[in-house]
């Protein structure tokens, strides 16, 4: 069933179940008729495969982050940082390309970040922060308030207290969704200034081009450009996509309060000249802005407090 969502301007696929209508996430669904405009993929999906830890080097240990080439998602490990948005585009992109494995789009993201907050996550109770300043899979700090950082685990992924900074509460669940590192998404906007640095940092995947309208057009299955404006400040690239009347799912406009902040009391930032790409989720030292609603920018060069995750789609 298809019908009109008047916040956002879009014709949005819904399904009907014991009497009541959902909206179907865009991760879901075909976006080739929309350039993917909304994070869609290329096909109808009945589900998606995302990687339960940050990803980490195949041969990082609780004490040392590894120097291989090739990566792992393994609890209780050194997550892999200090690499750029491009790098980390095209690891995730070759991990196994029968399974259609890809960095994490913003819309990604959300599916997450609406599912750990649903009935069938947390319901509405905020995870706990991976508090480990040495970024170790998997940590619990035992606190969603709390900006008391520790050296190694205060608490293994699999103990009570270390499973509560899960997506469920249990060991089921997603883990490093807020705190640890931040997570590196393909989302990014086509402004002159930040013309460099997607040279630099991310020219495996985004578009060179300068395009207030890039939103339009190029946008692919495994990248989403967001809209901006022309005078490219923070706030102005924010209404320029709202007032673009489309983009739903990714819980960046639709949870977003007063003074910069989201559900949660997380960051709700956007996008700018020196920041380009987006990043999820929150650093160790964001603290109690940190968490599975909050988004920045950054211009993706991935320094030290910077990692990702790869996600399946098949």
């Amino acid at each position: 069933m298809e019908m009109y969502n008047n916040l956002f301007g879009n014709t949005v696929k819904s399904v009907e179940s014991n009497g009541k209508k959902y909206i179907v996430h865009p991760a879901f669904r075909d976006g080739r008729s929309n350039n993917f405009k909304n994070g869609e993929w290329k096909s109808e999906l009945s589900g998606i495969w995302v990687a339960k830890y940050e990803t980490s080097h195949s041969d990082a240990t609780v004490s040392k982050i590894g120097t291989s080439s090739t990566m792992k998602v393994a609890p209780g490990v050194r997550a892999w940082g200090s690499i750029q948005i491009g790098a980390m585009y095209t690891k995730a992109y070759n991990y196994d390309r029968n399974k259609e494995s890809h960095l994490m789009k913003l819309s990604e993201w959300g599916v997450v970040a609406y599912l750990t907050h649903s009935q069938y996550g947390r319901n509405g109770n905020e995870i706990d922060i991976n508090n480990s300043s040495n970024f170790i899979t998997g940590n619990g700090g035992g606190s969603n308030t709390s900006t008391q950082t520790v050296s190694g685990v205060a608490n293994a992924y699999n103990t009570e207290i270390g499973a509560k900074a899960s997506s469920t509460g249990n060991i089921y669940g997603i883990y490093d969704l807020s705190g640890g590192e931040y997570e590196y998404v393909a989302a990014y906007i086509t402004n002159a200034d930040g013309k460099t640095k997607r040279q630099s940092y991310g020219s495996s995947f985004a578009s060179t081009e300068v395009n207030v309208e890039g939103y339009k057009t190029l946008s692919t299955e495994y990248a989403t450009v967001y809209p901006f404006d022309s005078s490219d400040s923070v706030e102005n690239n924010r209404k320029a996509y709202q007032n673009a009347n489309y983009g739903y799912g990714d819980a960046v406009l639709e949870i977003s309060m007063v003074k910069r902040k989201s559900w949660n009391g997380d960051i709700s930032g956007f996008l700018n000249s020196s920041n380009t790409f987006f990043i999820v989720g929150g650093y160790i030292a964001t603290g109690t802005s940190a968490g599975v609603f909050c988004v920045q920018g950054t211009d993706g060069s991935g320094g030290p407090g910077s990692s990702f995750r790869p996600v399946l789609a098949f």
